[in-house]
Parts: C-alpha cells; structure tokens; sequence
C-alpha cells in the first residue's frame, strides 16, 4: 500500500497556493508553490488538481511508471477533485487538468480528507518548497508511438482497452494494467506505420464526409493495432488494440 496526501492552503497572493504533501505517515514532505492564471475560476481547486498531476508525473513522488490501482489512495483536501475523476463534476473548465485522473491514475482510490492535517501541524514554517510551478495549461497526457512520437492519449481510448484486453483474455483488466500495456506495446521497436492492403474503398467513404482516414501503427511482434488521427491538440491515439494474425495480413 501506498499513497499520496495533498493539503492546499491560500497565500497572501490570490493567485499563489501552497500545496503541502507527503507520502509517507510521519511528516510532510514539502511545499509545492503554485502560481495560477490571475482570471481562471476555481483557483484552489486548478491548484490542487496541478500540484497533483505534477507530483504523480513529473516528480513520481509516489513511484517511477505509476498508473492507476486500488493500493495507491490519493488523499485530497478538496472535494472537487474526487468529482472531477468520477466525472461527475459541473467544472468543464477543469476536465483538462483532471484528465491524469481518468486516464493514467484511473482506478486510485481517492479519498477527500481536508480536516485531517495532523501530519502538518506546526511544521509548515520549516518546510522548504520542493517545486515552483506554473498552472497556466494542462500537463498532456501522452504516449510514446514508435515510429511516431508522443501522442495524445482520451480516458475513452483507455477504458475501451480494458474492455477488450478483457474480453480477449477472458478475465478483468484494470485501468492501470491497460495503461502500462498500452505504454509498453507502443514504444516497442517493432511497431511500424502500415497501410491497408486495399484502403481505396475507405479513402473514399472518409472523403465523402469530408474527413481524412487515420494513419494505422502495427506491432509485428505482439499483432497489436494502434489508430492515430489530428485531434484538436494534434496527433491523437484514437484506438488500440490486439488482433488476430490474419488481421494483421491485412496490412501492408
């Protein structure tokens, strides 16, 4: 079991918060200083959403190549968090800087614990700030294609994952499990970009609706698909998934 506590508290600055966190049960580990855009809404709720993300991503406080499962509780002091990862949340200005919560850490458990700061008591003026960061976009969330590069990665893309992986192998999958499988197939060596041995037919039927047809990733080595096309971000991991040999033939 481990885990990730987070309190965020205001500063003189209405635009600065002081998100305290700890992953262990003695005593906190430091401060993230987080600046926020001066007319963003919601400032302590983007505060805490970014220190997060930053400190599971960017810093791994909690573990190199974490993804979401049930032995992992993140612990927050600001209820609208839990509702942005259950995406049950009115706040559509903050789905982008939630989406690590439905995609990667999908299936955290996440607890909302704003009266319990014993941890803190007396001890935040010795802590030093371990990071200073600015919120001013949402840190992406990509995945790393072979042949390709980073592509942006939905919480739907995730989910219909788990889905298959578990009806082809006949037992659940997690989120987390299907992430790092996701992870580990696409920025294998063998993945290449292929074409569809006879794709005129599709071409066209894309054309007509004035779209064009995505480009399509194999990896030889495990018949893995993988389906990229322009998103509003850019290059964008549409579906993936496995496939059978004969598939796989299909593509040239």
């Amino acid at each position: 079991m481990n885990y990730l506590r987070v309190i965020t508290k205001p500063t003189e600055d209405e635009n600065i918060f002081n998100v305290y966190w700890t992953n262990t049960n003695q005593s906190p580990r430091g401060i993230v200083k987080v600046r926020v855009p001066e007319n963003f809404e919601d400032k302590r709720i983007l505060a805490e959403l970014y220190a997060l993300c930053y400190l599971l991503e960017v810093a791994e406080v909690v573990g190199a190549d974490l993804a979401g499962n049930p032995n992992t509780t993140l612990y927050v002091s600001v209820g609208a968090v839990k509702k942005m990862a259950t995406a049950s949340s009115a706040k559509k200005h903050l789905i982008d800087y939630a989406k690590f919560l439905t995609t990667r850490f999908k299936g955290c458990p996440i607890t909302v614990d704003n009266q319990n700061d014993r941890w803190l008591k007396g001890l935040e003026d010795g802590l030093e700030v371990t990071h200073e960061i600015y919120a001013e976009k949402p840190i992406e969330e990509t995945i790393f294609l072979h042949s390709l590069g980073d592509v942006y990665l939905t919480s739907h893309v995730v989910e219909r994952l788990a889905e298959r992986l578990s009806e082809f192998k006949e037992n659940a999958i997690t989120l987390g499990a299907a992430w790092r499988m996701l992870r580990t197939y696409a920025k294998a060596a063998s993945v290449v970009e292929v074409k569809k041995s006879d794709n005129r037919r599709a071409s066209v039927k894309y054309a007509m609706k004035g779209r064009v047809e995505g480009q399509y990733y194999l990896n030889r080595n495990n018949n893995w698909i993988f389906v990229v096309a322009d998103g509003k971000h850019g290059k964008s991991l549409v579906t993936a998934y496995p496939i059978t040999q004969e598939f796989a033939n299909s593509f040239k």
